[in-house]
């Protein structure tokens, strides 16, 4: 690996925990948020609750995917059964993610083109995660079959 991607690499793992830290503090302050400034879009029901913290645990999920994928392409192996694991997660947060947006739209009946484009997005991100998996798949098993013959 070069001097640009170790560093490109490096910087994304910095993106990623921050963005895990900062969704952390979203699940924390989501009492507060969801009470006082979100009350006129998601209400103060419980089922808003429910929705926004099913949310918040798919991304999570998501994130932390990305931090062990991330992981092994930094120690030069990424083509492991657990990459192709990591994706799967992925692509089931995403499916997820997009459950949850299509539920909150027909219960909580927030018309907004922008919350039916971001479930269009997230099931492409769906098939793009199931599609990489396959092919992490398929490169695990020539990886193993070629350690095999050397």
């Amino acid at each position: 690996m070069n001097e640009l991607s170790r560093r490109l690499g490096a910087a994304l793992v910095i993106i990623l925990y921050i963005v895990l830290a900062l969704l952390l503090a979203l699940a924390v302050a989501t009492p507060w948020l969801l009470g006082g400034p979100l009350r006129l879009y998601f209400g103060s029901s419980l089922l808003s609750y429910v929705f926004v913290y099913v949310g918040i645990l798919s991304i999570g999920l998501l994130l932390f995917s990305m931090l062990q994928i991330m992981r092994s392409v930094q120690k030069g192996n990424p083509f492991v059964m657990a990459n192709v694991r990591s994706l799967r997660r992925i692509a089931a947060a995403c499916l997820v993610c997009a459950a949850d947006l299509i539920a909150f739209r027909f219960v909580m009946q927030p018309y907004s083109i922008v919350l039916l484009l971001t479930v269009g997005i997230l099931l492409f991100g769906m098939l793009c995660a199931i599609v990489l998996a396959c092919v992490f798949n398929q490169a695990v098993l020539y990886k193993q079959e070629n350690d095999l013959t050397i």
